[in-house]
């Protein structure tokens, strides 16, 4: 069972790289990396929601900043000055659409969770995904 749950992973993994990935650099200091990346759903919380209150204005127009945005890509593509690594802080995500760079940070997600973790489990192999946490940086 445990072979053909790690076959089906992997299989899941190559399409979601090849059907519903766009391509974004992954930057940590002077060293960047372009990865295949599949965008989760965005939660957007607005400020008043983190102090107890929400208003109709926050869901009307939340703030892009108090936005976590998921970030899926495969582990084993995040290879950074030819050493596989994890995700660190300080890292960030940044993608090129029509001249506009946008670039998100890591960090945790304002409900309380991690900046990143391993998707299903897997920390190995072909099925080791990740999900990184960003939210906007800058637009430019």
């Amino acid at each position: 069972m445990a072979d053909r749950m790690a076959t089906g992973l992997a299989r899941l993994n190559a399409r979601m790289k090849s059907r519903v990935s766009s391509t974004f650099t992954y930057r940590r200091g002077a060293y960047s990396v372009s990865l295949s990346v599949t965008i989760g759903a965005v939660k957007v919380t607005p400020m008043t929601v983190l102090a107890g209150v929400m208003s109709d204005r926050d869901m009307a127009q939340p703030s892009p900043q108090h936005t976590d945005h998921p970030f899926w890509f495969n582990a084993a593509d995040l290879v950074l000055n030819s050493a596989l690594t994890v995700p660190a802080d300080g890292d960030t995500i940044e993608q090129s659409v029509s001249g506009v760079v946008t670039t998100y940070k890591l960090g945790a997600p304002l409900d309380g969770g991690r900046d990143w973790r391993y998707a299903d489990g897997h920390e190995t192999g072909a099925a080791a995904r990740i999900c990184w946490n960003g939210r906007l940086k800058s637009r430019a």
